[in-house]
């Protein structure tokens, strides 16, 4: 069974399972983008985040993406989203929503350190 065969039984299913299916399947999707997004920063700023705050890092920089994508398309009524400007572009904007989410956190027990 070749990758074509393995798409076509993913598509089957898919539309076997309706709108629901559907955004279950957007839903679990965009899950794991953002969560190999977040690796993938973590990895590049040599930071653990906690596993709420990487969802909400990566989030926000897949947002930050799209708005950037939106931005230099020239805002058309139908954009048409580019899935590699979205991915270069959300990267760093992960790694700063990141730094700035860990700048902004309540101090660690080494704070009080003197």
């Amino acid at each position: 069974m070749g990758p074509y065969h393995t798409l076509l039984a993913a598509a089957s299913v898919q539309g076997a399972l309706g709108a629901v299916g559907r955004s279950l399947w957007s839903l679990i999707s965009g899950l794991a983008v953002i969560t190999i997004l977040t690796t993938i920063v973590g990895r590049l700023l040599g930071v653990r985040l906690r596993w709420w705050r990487a969802l909400a890092a990566g989030f926000l920089g897949i947002i930050a993406g799209y708005l950037f994508d939106w931005a230099i398309t020239g805002h058309p009524r139908n954009p048409h989203f580019s899935p590699g400007v979205i991915a270069l572009s959300a990267v760093p904007a992960t790694m700063v929503i990141a730094v700035m989410m860990e700048l902004l956190a309540r101090p660690g027990r080494f704070a009080n350190v003197q």
